[in-house]
């Protein structure tokens, strides 16, 4: 298998429900996952793979998939995440985070 293949969008959508679809039965539908009042690890992780530009942010475009509809307890912890003081700060500065591969 080459590695560096684009994946068909049937893929994409495979491999991102199969992981989304438990996340949603674990994740909070406020607050942070370990119940702090600030974002960890974990909360940080669902940022990443929902919100970073490449590849994943880019995969989900090019799949036409919908996190918000399918899994909106992930997309609002991802939300609440990224709106999260440092993490806000952090990603107004990022030259990467949003990055896309051309």
């Amino acid at each position: 298998e080459d590695r560096g293949a684009i994946r068909p969008p049937a893929a994409i959508n495979a491999t991102f429900a199969q992981y989304l679809r438990v996340l949603e039965l674990f994740v909070p539908e406020s607050g942070f996952v370990h119940g702090r009042t600030f974002p960890t690890g974990a909360d940080l992780a669902v940022l990443v793979a929902l919100r970073a530009g490449f590849p994943f942010a880019q995969a989900l475009e090019a799949a036409h998939f919908d996190v918000a509809t399918r899994y909106p307890k992930v997309d609002a912890l991802a939300a609440r995440t990224a709106a999260a003081p440092t993490v806000a700060a952090y990603l107004s500065k990022s030259k990467t985070f949003y990055a896309r591969h051309s």
